[in-house]
């Protein structure tokens, strides 16, 4: 009888088991599609447990195939990045549109591309959060404003936007000057005939981190290079991390990556408290720092002070790193565009070595440059938000729990909205503002629209221009021979094989 009982238990679990899976893998996937499928939003057929990724799997592939043919020529050489490094995204916009729904496994992701459904997207940020692809990304940014959602968000926002006016940054042209000026004195100092060849992205990285460290810890800088070098290979797995597909409970077996991660994160959380709590005893002692400032707001704990200043780290370092390396690599192709920019700094500048905020305003060509770098290159790709409630944008009806992803890259690369030459670098479209470089005045968006705006916009673009001006001022940027154009898609858009360029003293 017992034996008989334990069997009907057995398969009444078994049958649940069963009806779950079911439910998870097959009936919900299918409900969801059918309901945008009625609203006319198409994409790549749900497959139960692996979603899209089979479909992306050979798109991938076969553009990995791609990169082993030879270069394109010079003039053209960087004008291949989405076949390259999104390969799915120009497939999946001429075969299903601006708006269409894959499978990240059992996860669905809307796809956006359409810069008015955007628009709407970006006015409503409270009924987001941000979509973590892998739970050992928290390592790297914590609960910070980047990961958080909601009124959360709203409240670490307020928090944070006053480090970062452009009143709270006048003092942050002379750090960089003062900071480049010495690396370019490096520079000089291991020229042979009158050049050198560098690897601009380990070199801007450098000059970025250094910043960095000095904004946000002041006297402890030497200590927040430690913190920072630590953040940087966190970033490197985090790139690796948000390309697998994680199976829940996998953080927890003993993988090398993830034990990495997770001593990364301790090591940088141990650093951080000896700074603070060192501030702590020593409070007569005045800092002029951002880490002070927060100490001083009263309104967080250590633990989000340490969530935010891990999260700045990698958007007041990497981001500015990236752009500084790809706009080296284009004006060393576009030779053109750079003496315009330079015969600019001269007559703007003439031999002024500091650089006011003001003074920056004026560099117009210089900031058209900038501009088309970020258009052709952002530093983040892609916005991921997940939906906490159901939601109208547009016409479109959208439940809770979707993923709803910006392909911030394919927008700006989209002909219709560009031109034919969406694809080719010219700075000249933004030579009117960036609301008339396009058809539509919100197509152009590094950094995003409306209420969640990157805080870090300012910093970043005072940051770049002061560096840009000053390494035009004393060198030719030439691309070296050495480049090939291998971009990878991860967190960032980093170039594969670096980015070696060649300066030559003027």
């Amino acid at each position: 009888m017992s034996g008989l009982v334990f069997c009907s238990i057995l398969l009444l679990i078994t049958a649940w088991s069963i009806g779950k899976l079911l439910e998870i893998y097959w009936w919900k996937p299918r409900k969801i599609q059918k309901l945008f499928m009625d609203q006319g939003i198409g994409g790549p057929p749900y497959k139960p447990f692996i979603g899209s990724i089979g479909e992306l799997a050979k798109i991938y592939t076969k553009a990995r195939t791609a990169q082993s043919l030879p270069q394109t020529s010079e003039t053209n050489l960087l004008s291949n990045t989405i076949p390259l490094a999104f390969p799915h995204l120009p497939i999946w916009r001429e075969k299903y549109g601006s708006v269409y729904l894959y499978w990240y496994g059992r996860q669905p992701r809307l796809s956006i591309s359409d810069p008015e459904l955007i628009k709407g997207f970006t006015s409503a940020p409270r009924k987001y959060y941000q979509s973590i692809q892998h739970p050992l990304i928290y390592n790297l940014i914590g609960q910070s404003v980047l990961a958080a959602g909601g009124e959360p968000w709203n409240n670490q926002r307020k928090f944070l936007n006053p480090l970062f006016l452009v009143e709270s940054l006048k003092n942050l042209p002379n750090l960089v000057v003062d900071t480049v000026g010495e690396k370019i004195e490096t520079w000089k100092s291991l020229m042979r005939s009158n050049e050198l060849e560098v690897e601009a992205c380990k070199e801007f990285e450098n000059i970025t981190q250094d910043i960095i460290v000095q904004i946000m810890l002041g006297n402890d800088a030497k200590k927040g290079l430690q913190i920072a070098h630590l953040q940087t290979e966190q970033t490197a797995i985090a790139s690796k991390l948000v390309k697998i597909f994680y199976i829940p409970g996998t953080k927890f077996i003993p993988i090398p990556l993830y034990q990495r991660s997770k001593r990364l994160r301790r090591e940088v959380e141990m650093k951080f408290h000896g700074i603070i709590e060192r501030r702590l005893k020593n409070v007569n002692q005045q800092e002029n720092d951002w880490l002070s400032l927060m100490l001083s707001s009263g309104n967080m704990t250590k633990h989000q002070i340490i969530d935010e200043c891990c999260a700045m780290f990698i958007a007041g370092s990497e981001s500015t790193n990236i752009l500084l390396a790809w706009t080296c690599l284009h004006l060393g192709i576009n030779k053109m565009w750079q003496d315009k920019a330079r015969d600019e700094i001269f007559e703007v500048l003439h031999k002024e070595n500091r650089p006011l905020v003001e003074i920056l305003s004026r560099l117009k060509i210089l900031t058209m440059i900038i501009n088309e770098t970020l258009r052709l290159c952002p530093a983040v790709p892609f916005v991921m938000k997940h939906a906490q409630e159901d939601i109208k944008l547009g016409e479109l009806t959208i439940p809770s729990g979707i993923d709803i992803e910006v392909p911030i890259i394919s927008v700006h690369h989209e002909k219709t909205i560009w031109g034919e030459n969406a694809s080719q670098f010219d700075p000249s479209r933004f030579s009117e503002g960036i609301s008339k470089a396009s058809k539509h005045p919100m197509a152009f968006m590094p950094f995003m629209h409306g209420p969640r705006i990157c805080l870090g916009m300012n910093f970043a673009m005072i940051e770049a221009k002061v560096t840009l001006a000053m390494i035009l001022q004393n060198f030719d940027i030439y691309i070296s021979p050495k480049y090939k154009h291998v971009p990878v898609g991860g967190l960032t858009l980093k170039q594969g094989s670096g980015a070696p360029v060649i300066f030559r003293k003027i």
